[in-house]
């Protein structure tokens, strides 16, 4: 741990989590984002090793969340592939049971 790094807002910014200082406070009060180190009075930073952890955890969920969606869409797509009807072609009364020849309506 002693070569863990410190980050503050700047170098998280670097890192692509731009987020404001209350809704920092907020994903970490809910418990969504490391708590920092308070080394001042008002003075926050967070273990790059942290930092590190929760990115790795973002990604992973984001591949989780995708390949879950790619699943979904590609069982959709086979399942509109398989409630389409054969590409034959239809005679008229073709609506007709095949054992039962089709009638024309009476008038």
């Amino acid at each position: 741990m002693s070569d863990d790094k410190l980050l503050d807002s700047k170098d998280l910014k670097a890192l692509g989590i731009t987020w404001s200082r209350q809704h920092r406070s907020n994903m970490i009060a809910q418990g969504l984002f490391p708590a920092g180190l308070h080394v001042g009075p008002n003075t926050v930073r967070w273990l790059q090793s942290d930092i590190d952890i929760w990115l790795a955890e973002k990604k992973a969920e984001r591949s989780c969340k995708w390949s879950e969606a790619r699943a979904a869409r590609l069982e959709a797509e086979k399942a509109a592939v398989e409630a389409e009807p054969a590409n034959e072609p239809r005679a008229i009364g073709a609506d007709a049971p095949p054992d039962e020849p089709h009638q024309a309506p009476t008038s």
